[in-house]
Order: structure tokens, then sequence, then C-alpha cells
């Protein structure tokens, strides 16, 4: 068997997926929950391609813009908020809303099973679950939702391991989550210091076809999203995307950052870490990782 196919015969061999990390519904902590659909495809290459999506940019979305995967909130019509199948018919409905794919279609696609929920707020759980489109059978062509996503496209997971990693400035206080809630004093000094950004780790990704070379920061692969990949290619081959630290600690998540000046550190509880010190940048800005 080529070795380029090697990625989803993992996936295919341990499916359903080893037990993931289920976070249960809480209806006073995380009322909240979201799910996406990884659909999968083995391309003419023999190469594993998932079908990523930019979503439409709009204002005061943080997220907007954003390289993703197809899923969104769920809806009361779903069924019982926090029970498995609730949370896969969410996945299912999306991207059928979304792309136009019907990844419940037994004829078509292969569930290869859940992978682990993620907390992405105070009170938002995001699960993902993975379907693959079976060897032989053609793709179905894509509908876009226009409304909800810009474009959307096959990006080969080959290819996204041999990507370099980089890492995502972004505004620390716009993306706080897990842990403790920074005080005002504490945002205004960091604010005031002119430090209040973070970085995550990212992948700046190959263009979609058609896609003009100047919008290259736009397609970047960063938190959630990042997250799932990173799982899912650690089910098929044992190494994930996010790695280590400059430091060398592992990093626990990619929604794991650092901060760019101690100062803030302090301000907001953290541990100071030795960090090169920024001019501050109001805008998001991909850097290389060093």
């Amino acid at each position: 068997m080529a070795a380029s196919s090697s990625l989803c015969e993992g996936l295919r061999a341990k499916a359903p997926l080893d037990k993931p990390k289920i976070i249960p519904f809480d209806e006073e902590k995380a009322p909240w929950r979201s799910a996406v659909a990884v659909i999968l495809r083995i391309s003419a290459t023999g190469q594993t391609e998932v079908l990523m999506m930019r979503r439409t940019e709009q204002k005061n979305d943080p997220f907007s813009g954003d390289v993703c995967l197809p899923g969104g909130r769920q809806d009361p019509e779903d069924g019982v908020q926090g029970k498995e199948a609730t949370d896969k018919v969410t996945a299912v409905r999306e991207a059928m809303e979304e792309v136009g794919l019907d990844v419940e279609n037994a004829q078509d696609f292969e569930y290869l099973g859940r992978l682990s929920d993620t907390r992405v707020s105070k009170r938002m759980i995001m699960c993902a679950f993975v379907f693959l489109l079976k060897p032989g059978r053609e793709t179905p062509p894509l509908k876009l939702q226009e409304a909800e996503v810009q474009c959307a496209w096959w990006l080969s997971l080959e290819v996204l391991v041999q990507i370099e990693m980089t890492k995502l400035r972004k505004h620390y206080s716009r993306f706080i989550r897990k842990g403790p809630t920074v005080s005002l004093f504490g945002r205004s000094m960091a604010f005031l210091c002119m430090c209040d950004q973070v970085y995550f780790r990212s992948y700046l990704l190959p263009l979609p076809a058609g896609v003009d070379e100047k919008e290259q920061e736009k397609f970047v692969l960063w938190g959630f999203t990042l997250d799932v990949l990173s799982e899912l290619i650690e089910h098929a081959r044992g190494t994930n995307l996010v790695g280590m630290w400059p430091d060398g600690t592992p990093v626990v998540s990619a929604w794991d950052f650092w901060y760019t000046n101690d100062l803030y550190r302090i301000a907001t509880g953290k541990k100071p870490r030795p960090k090169k010190r920024l001019r501050y940048q109001p805008k998001n800005k991909v850097v290389p990782l060093g």
C-alpha cells in the first residue's frame, strides 16, 4: 500500500477512535455546545485530505474569517443537550447546511468516531466527529452556505505535517479562556504597558486554488481547529502538531498561549517566562516561531 495513504489507514484501523475525553453537559457552567464534522477523503494521488473552510468576515465577531471545519452551535431540534448522539446530530446537520455534504449517508461516508471535547470558553464546549468518504466513491459537489462560508477546499494532511509551525499574535483580552479571571486592574495595566497581546501555535496553510497571495495571512490554522487536526494525526501516527514550547515543556493544547511581557504575566497572575519584548501591534499577525 502506498505510504501516502498511511494516515487514513491508521485512522481506519483504530475506528472507532480511542477513548476521547468527553466533557459532560452542565447547564450552569457550560450551557453552550457546538460540534464540527471532520470530513476526510483519499485523493487521486493517495493522500489523506480534510475538508477545510474559511468563514465569512463579520463585524464584532473575533472568529470571523477564521479557517475552520464545517460546524456550529447546537440547536434545540438536535436533541437532548450533552448526549453524544445529539452532539453528532449537530455535526451532521452543520455539514449539510454549510457545505452540502450528507455525511450520514452510509453509502458514501464511513463514520470513524469522536475526538476529544474542547472547552473553548468558560461556557462553550466544542465536539468533533470524524467521517471518511469511502474509497472509490466520487466526491459529492460542495454547496456552500454563502452567508457563513467564504470558501472551502481539501487540505492534504501529508502536506500539513511538513509545514513549519508559526505563531499567531492576538489580543489577550479578547481571547481569555480557562484559568483565573483577569481583574480589571490587570487588564488596564497590561493595556497601558502596551502588552495586551499573546501568541498561539499556528500554521500558515497552502492557499486554495484561485486565492490571491496577498490573502495568505487569512489562511491560518490555529486554536480549536488545530487541536482537532493535531489529535486526528496523533491517532494515525502517534505524534501531534502542537509540539513543545520553546523552553522544552510540552504543549497541552493549541489553545495554550504565551505572553510577550513579564509585567503582563505578573498583572494577570501568571509566573514570568523570559521572552523578548515586542512593540505593541494592534492587528493579528503571523510571525516565525523562534
